[in-house]
């Protein structure tokens, strides 16, 4: 009799256990991963336009969950200290992510000042992790107005990061 009764209790527990585990898999789901960041700036003076960059920021390997999805940011800022009402000039921020050789996002801003003023954006791509993927990322950035100033297509240093399953 007591072992008929242990032998229940345990298969109450194992079957409770069995619940929980199927429960808890329900429960555990995708998560949004910080991948990747660059930091690009545009200047336009009275006598020049110029790009930089700076802090960028491309862990690899990088050890995700299946299904995770990972985000690439672009922190951008723009600056115009031209005498207000000049000129307009376009600010440009592109970024492209690119995986398994032919797929490719990509993520544009823009912004068009006269003078006197400063600003900054951030955008990003995403790109759901159901493969162990590589991905390379590209940030560019680019300040011209007109015929009187142009810094052409910047590009920072390419990244890649490397995705992993535990």
């Amino acid at each position: 009799m007591r072992m008929a009764l242990t032998g229940r209790k345990m298969g109450v527990v194992c079957i409770g256990l069995a619940t929980a585990l199927m429960v808890l898999v329900g429960v555990v789901r995708a998560a949004n991963v910080d991948a990747a960041w660059d930091n690009g700036s545009t200047l336009i003076t009275p006598s020049s336009c110029s790009v930089s960059f700076s802090g960028q920021y491309a862990p690899s390997p990088h050890t995700v969950n299946r299904n995770d999805t990972a985000f690439f940011y672009y922190n951008a800022s723009w600056s115009d200290t031209r005498s207000g009402g000049s000129a307009v000039a376009t600010h440009r921020f592109h970024m492209k992510i690119q995986w398994a050789v032919t797929n490719q996002k990509e993520a544009w801003f823009n912004a068009t000042t006269t003078g006197s003023s400063s600003g900054s954006q951030q955008f990003s791509v995403n790109l759901k992790l159901d493969f162990a993927y590589t991905v390379d990322i590209r940030w560019d950035a680019r300040v011209s107005s007109g015929l009187t100033c142009d810094s052409g297509v910047v590009t920072d240093q390419p990244a890649t990061v490397v995705f992993q399953f535990p």
